[in-house]
């Protein structure tokens, strides 16, 4: 009688083994690590040496393929983990592309270094600063606006010097990044809103004294005039559409509290 009655006992115990091991926590997943992305953009990079403009671009879309990979998986890398992620993106600005128009790597290495967090700020500022990238028109512009997406204040000074250059494309797009500011406080978005205003008015005062028919000046004022437009609206929540009247406006407007 004894046996039998220990049968359920021998069955409990079984029972319960089971239901405790499925209850236990799964085993942690291992860590998250970059290292087959930065494989495939290695072996693109070797791949991109070719001569053969086919094989390139084919190289390229399998860095950039992998850029976004690394971005996606970003937040589940280690610190040590980003850290390589970050170094092997900001190597791709360091990589001198045959033709001009080959800008694919640089673009994917911008965005990610824009969406990063404060980590992507120096590769950026870094790259701006690379020789084999200053003419670059299309670059430098989207650099521009990635840098612009951190929304820093020590850019501010960066982004009006650059409406001092003479590359119309390149002020266009400092003038568009300068737009990025319009959540910071009154008295940086007034600092921003006159270097605005006076390089707009500048130009058209000088397009005014060449009565239009210097292309430099006449065609540097229509290149500008929408983004300066736009730009100077969403910082100052009006809306005009010359420089005189945003010349004026700011004049009046100067002392007042922003």
């Amino acid at each position: 009688m004894s046996s039998f009655a220990r049968v359920p006992t021998v069955a409990a115990t079984v029972l319960l083994f089971v239901a405790s091991a499925f209850a236990q926590d799964p085993p942690a997943a291992a860590s998250a690590t970059p290292d087959e992305s930065i494989k495939t953009i290695d072996a693109a990079l070797k791949e991109r040496k070719s001569a053969d403009e086919d094989v390139r671009a084919n190289a390229d879309e399998k860095a950039v393929k992998a850029v976004d990979q690394l971005l996606m998986d970003y937040k589940s890398f280690d610190d040590a983990g980003k850290k390589k992620a970050l170094g092997a993106v900001a190597d791709l600005f360091s990589v001198r592309t045959p033709v001009d128009t080959e800008n694919r790597l640089y673009g994917a290495a911008a965005a990610f270094c824009s969406d990063v967090g404060d980590e992507g700020v120096a590769p950026l500022e870094k790259a701006l600063k690379l020789k084999h990238l200053e003419k670059r028109l299309d670059v430098q512009e989207i650099l521009i606006q990635s840098l612009a997406k951190h929304k820093k204040e020590k850019h501010v000074d960066l982004f009006l010097d650059l409406l001092k250059g003479d590359q119309n494309r390149v002020i266009v797009a400092a003038v568009r990044a300068l737009g990025e500011y319009r959540d910071a406080d009154g008295k940086l978005r007034k600092r921003i809103v006159e270097g605005l205003v006076k390089t707009y008015a500048n130009v058209n005062a000088l397009d005014i004294r060449e009565k239009g028919k210097n292309p430099v000046w006449h065609e540097r004022l229509q290149e500008i005039e929408v983004p300066m437009n736009e730009t100077l609206g969403v910082l100052t929540l009006q809306s005009f559409q010359s420089a005189p009247e945003w010349e004026k406006w700011f004049n009046d407007n100067r002392s007042a509290r922003w």
